[in-house]
């Protein structure tokens, strides 16, 4: 990755063995994706919400088929 991974996704993303594992099977594309709007954020907890938000998503999501549509919870409308 060409920017610097956010210490609170690090931290969120550890913490849970699932998680580490579905963000490492994702194109490297598509974890940019996840990643750049939570550098975005200035706030250390709103940046620790977001990435809980986007990686209990990615769980969600049926193994395989995951997508950035699956991360930003629009399957669930």
């Amino acid at each position: 990755m060409r920017f610097k991974v956010p210490e609170e996704f690090t931290e969120v993303i550890e913490q849970d063995h699932e998680r580490r594992e579905r963000f490492d099977s994702l194109r490297m594309g598509v974890q940019r994706a996840i990643i750049y709007p939570i550098i975005q954020i200035k706030s250390s907890d709103k940046k620790i919400e977001k990435s809980i938000f986007f990686l209990e998503n990615l769980k969600r999501a049926q193994k395989g088929e995951e997508t950035m549509h699956h991360v930003l919870g629009k399957d669930l409308l």
